[in-house]
């Protein structure tokens, strides 16, 4: 819903009566299969029979359309026309899935861009090497910790440490690593939000291209784009424990 605040003080009969689209909800609306326009626009015509006021073009799991190619542009384009046949609003959704911040994967193709994980371990540098050889986590040893738990097995103590040096408690090992890849990225990883160049590559290949498609209907048919949940941890990684 949208409410222009300074366009009138107050709701008027007619307003609440028969609200206008501004002032009507807008469902995500789930794209989870292979898009057909056709189909699509039936759709907008049915949510307009329902009463809604517009509709949040929301990529989801199961869409076999190519995620931000010409065919899904063309598609997003058609069901924009519609919905201003139509009176309606079109909300634009900014990821293939969620989190945010990956673009389907073709912003984290580039590995400077992908997730890091901080990474505790007790296995020595070179067993590190030899478990991932071949592998893309491209772990980096930073520390060397000296760690003492209790008899409940709750954190006593800890002290940086050197590799080679005797220890009081257990000797552990922090790791840099690269994000595991994951089907939920479409064979890549999640985006490393703390990289401002990363941030940077997300926007490029997500809001300029809705924008050169749709850059003149921006704040008019299509009021605003929703962002999902960027964050810095993904919930898809695996527990890592070695």
């Amino acid at each position: 819903m949208i409410y222009h605040k300074k366009e009138s003080k107050q709701l008027t009969i007619e307003e609440f009566s028969n609200p206008p689209a501004k002032f009507r909800g807008a469902p995500f609306w789930a794209w989870n299969t292979d898009l057909n326009e056709e189909e699509l626009l039936r759709q907008v015509e049915c949510l307009k029979e329902m009463g809604f006021g517009g509709f949040f073009m929301h990529t989801r799991s199961g869409m076999s359309t190519k995620y931000l190619s010409e065919e899904f542009m063309n598609l997003v384009s058609a069901c924009n026309k519609k919905a201003k046949e139509l009176g309606m609003y079109s909300y634009l959704y900014d990821e293939d899935r969620w989190p945010s911040g990956a673009a389907g994967g073709y912003v984290t193709e580039n590995k400077a861009f992908r997730l890091k994980m901080l990474v505790l371990s007790r296995l020595t540098p070179d067993e590190t090497q030899k478990k991932y050889k071949g592998r893309e986590q491209d772990p980096k040893l930073l520390a060397t910790y000296d760690i003492v738990f209790d008899e409940y097995g709750k954190l006593k103590s800890y002290s940086l440490s050197d590799k080679n040096c005797e220890t009081i408690g257990e000797r552990w090992f922090a790791y840099s690593m690269l994000a595991e890849k994951s089907g939920w990225f479409n064979g890549y990883t999640y985006l490393d939000t703390m990289n401002p160049e990363a941030v940077d590559r997300f926007i490029e290949v997500t809001y300029d291209a809705y924008y050169n498609t749709l850059g003149e209907e921006f704040g008019k048919s299509v009021p605003a784009i929703f962002t999902d949940e960027p964050r810095y941890y993904a919930m898809t990684f695996k527990g890592y424990r070695a």
